[in-house]
């Protein structure tokens, strides 16, 4: 007796991985916007460092799961999870401490984000 199994090529996308999928502003600038999106498997958040520090475009991967978002801040650390992340309900704004999402700054402001894709 022969038993064959089957899986589907395709990803179930789990809703609560999509979340954060899109752009978000804080102000009008360029460097004011955050992306995240997945790439080759991977959840990608990017931004020009351009207010804060470097001036450069910056690539981070990050999981969001249960709520919690977590950033891998050099690759070759573990992910730091961010406790001042908070999601509004209605899922298009959200707020972090600049430092905890620009860990070189020592500023304790909130930033407020809104998603504008």
């Amino acid at each position: 007796m022969y038993l064959f199994a089957a899986c589907s090529k395709k990803e179930i996308m789990n809703p609560q991985k999509q979340t954060l999928y899109g752009k978000w502003a804080m102000g009008p600038g360029d460097g004011d916007t955050l992306e995240f999106s997945s790439e080759n498997g991977r959840n990608i958040l990017r931004y020009l460092d351009a207010h804060f520090i470097t001036g450069i475009y910056m690539e981070r991967e990050y999981r969001y799961v249960n709520g919690v978002l977590s950033i891998q801040m050099y690759p070759s650390e573990d992910f730091t999870q961010i406790p001042s992340f908070t999601l509004l309900p209605q899922d298009d704004e959200f707020r972090i401490l600049a430092n905890e999402l620009y860990p070189q700054l020592s500023s304790t402001i909130t930033l407020i984000y809104r998603k504008i894709q």
